[in-house]
């Protein structure tokens, strides 16, 4: 059900902030597979040539993954997410 309420969120918000930074990550799609995500870093280096694609694709699986270690901890931080530590958008 979370999942489903994430995806319709993705839809209808096409910027989200990061958590410790607030840096701007573009929403460019959102379908039954995943979100993909676009931030300045992921534009500049696939402009100069240092990346294939612009965008940065988040599977539902990894966010359902976060998303159960979210309800574990009920409250957390940026930190309290494993597999998005170190990791510049989203």
């Amino acid at each position: 059900m979370i999942v489903n309420l994430l995806k319709e969120i993705a839809k209808k918000n096409l910027i989200i902030h990061t958590l410790s930074s607030q840096k701007p990550n573009k929403i460019i799609k959102a379908d039954d597979t995943g979100i993909y995500v676009e931030t300045e870093s992921s534009r500049e280096k696939f402009e100069k040539g240092e990346r294939t694609e612009p965008t940065d694709f988040l599977s539902m699986n990894f966010i359902e993954q976060g998303w159960g270690e979210f309800i574990k901890s009920r409250v957390v931080s940026a930190n309290d997410f494993d597999k998005a530590r170190g990791r510049s958008s989203f």
